[in-house]
């Protein structure tokens, strides 16, 4: 019973922490987003969509597995820390591509608008590899176009140091805009992660075990008790005179 409260306890413990993770709000470019429609609105990281552009802020940890399109850098970097991936706390480089850094450069500002309006004149598609849980390796390619450049559209090879995984915390870097890839359980660390294993002590195994066999043996004692009770009142009984087998009215028995 103890135990079986103690994995209780720990099952809703778990549940709050992914309810509260999943319901922190992140900033994304709706598809009708106009810079004259207010600052980039936000939703909870469980409404997050594959193919959508996203905002990540510094100090904000990123909610799904997405392709880095644009940084606060002019070249295009970004810095990230994995400690929640691989425990350790030194900080990544990420660097977008070198053209949509410089379509989503910081000619116009780090304003809510201005990212929502550069990040509107960017369409396209991604062609990755499926889900999988290595943490080091990206392989796609991205189909892209930008209103009013020149060229207007490119195809663009994607590596790991185009990818930024969930867990991962932006750090010293004001922004970045990604485009998501794998949400939820196809993610990478979802994909990594185990379920937790039920922990029992030596003398929890042994008292499970010797409970086993006590039943066992109780239950092989009821079945061959029954079945030679059976026989023996069925056909030895009978034989035997001073035994009386004979079975009578309940009445009579009273008297």
């Amino acid at each position: 019973v103890a135990t079986a409260v103690k994995d209780a306890v720990e099952d809703s413990r778990r549940r709050k922490s992914d309810r509260t993770e999943n319901t922190q709000p992140i900033e994304y470019v709706p598809e009708n987003f106009a810079g004259d429609s207010g600052p980039l609105p936000s939703k909870k990281w469980i409404e997050v969509r594959v193919g959508e552009i996203i905002c990540i802020r510094n100090h904000e940890f990123i909610p799904a597995d997405c392709v880095l399109l644009g940084t606060s850098d002019p070249h295009g970097v970004a810095y990230i820390e994995t400690a929640n991936l691989d425990g350790e706390t030194n900080l990544k480089l990420k660097r977008a591509h070198q053209q949509t850094a410089q379509w989503l450069g910081t000619d116009g500002g780090a304003d809510r608008n201005a990212l929502g309006v550069r990040a509107r004149k960017l369409t396209g598609s991604i062609e990755c590899e499926a889900p999988n849980q290595s943490l080091y390796t990206f392989e796609g390619t991205m189909r892209c176009e930008y209103v009013g450049a020149d060229p207007a559209s490119c195809n663009l090879s994607l590596s790991a140091t185009n990818l930024l995984l969930r867990g991962c915390k932006l750090r010293n870097t004001d922004w970045v805009l990604a485009c998501v890839v794998f949400t939820g359980h196809e993610s990478k660390i979802q994909k990594n992660s185990s379920q937790a294993p039920h922990k029992k002590s030596a003398l929890e195994k042994q008292t499970n075990r010797l409970m086993l066999i006590i039943f066992s043996l109780q239950l092989i004692c009821c079945v061959v008790g029954g079945t030679w009770g059976t026989i023996f009142e069925g056909s030895i009984a009978l034989e035997e005179g001073y035994l009386d087998t004979q079975k009578k009215e309940f009445g009579s028995l009273l008297g």
